[in-house]
């Protein structure tokens, strides 16, 4: 799927409601209405997004803003910066500390990360065929990895703001 039919997809719904929970029915409402294929093909471009943000420079900047972010905590993280459109997330791979502009409270979307599997069920009655991906992710963040301590000097703003 191209770059710019997911995010059109993803904001169609976004941009109109405000509702968090809400926003999860209508995407699954609306990508139940692509083929099984095309939902296959939102799954991978979804995937492939996640895995631009699986960065050690976005996790601290997560962990700021939330007082500490678990690996679970980052993956919902990470789908939920999918969920700030397209703009947003492209802001936040420049630029991590922009998230700090935006980012609502509560800020996590594990639900998105299901999305794709809820609509192909609806659409074909079956379960998610995880083996039509062509999708390994990575193992390891991207970057330099950090400790706590070192979160004031990298970040001093943010910290100074939110930890």
């Amino acid at each position: 799927m191209e770059d710019s039919r997911f995010w059109d997809l993803v904001e169609s719904v976004t941009k109109r409601v405000p509702d968090i929970e809400e926003v999860f029915d209508r995407l699954v409402e609306a990508v139940s209405k692509l083929t099984p294929n095309e939902i296959i093909a939102f799954k991978q471009k979804q995937c492939e997004l996640n895995d631009l943000t699986y960065r050690w420079d976005i996790w601290a900047v997560a962990y700021i803003l939330n007082g500490g972010c678990s690996d679970d905590g980052f993956t919902y993280f990470r789908s939920g910066l999918i969920l700030g459109g397209r703009e947003k997330f492209e802001a936040t791979l420049t630029n991590p500390e922009s998230l700090a502009d935006w980012l609502p409270e509560d800020f996590e979307a594990e639900d998105f990360m299901y999305i794709a599997n809820d609509a192909y069920e609806k659409v074909t009655g079956e379960e998610f065929p995880y083996d039509r991906l062509n999708y390994e992710g990575q193992d390891d963040p991207l970057g330099e990895a950090w400790d706590e301590d070192d979160l004031p000097k990298l970040y001093p703003d943010l910290c100074n703001k939110y930890f």
